[in-house]
């Protein structure tokens, strides 16, 4: 919800709120690691070899990344750099 909204929200519903959206974040963490366990252990069982990313295939995959990263700043623009900056000085 926006600001105003939640501004004027009394503090019995924003708790209320605020319970049921850290009920949600903790059911939706173990849902997600239980289906990603499910997941790799479906592929081990089908005879698929699960482990670490190799030091190659990571740089291959940084390359596109920064190759995506540089096109979408043509087309994003001075706002997009700057929402850029913002999440990599968040990291």
């Amino acid at each position: 919800m926006n600001g105003d909204v939640w501004s004027g929200t009394s503090d019995e519903v924003k708790a209320g709120i605020q319970d049921c959206a850290a009920k949600a974040e903790a059911e939706g963490l173990a849902r997600s690691k239980d289906y990603t366990t499910f997941t790799l252990e479906q592929l081990a069982a089908n005879g698929m070899e699960v482990g670490p990313v190799g030091d190659a295939l990571k740089a291959e995959l940084q390359e596109v990344g920064a190759t995506m990263t540089a096109e979408w700043l043509e087309a994003a623009g001075d706002k997009g750099k700057a929402i850029l900056d913002e999440f990599q000085a968040g990291q």
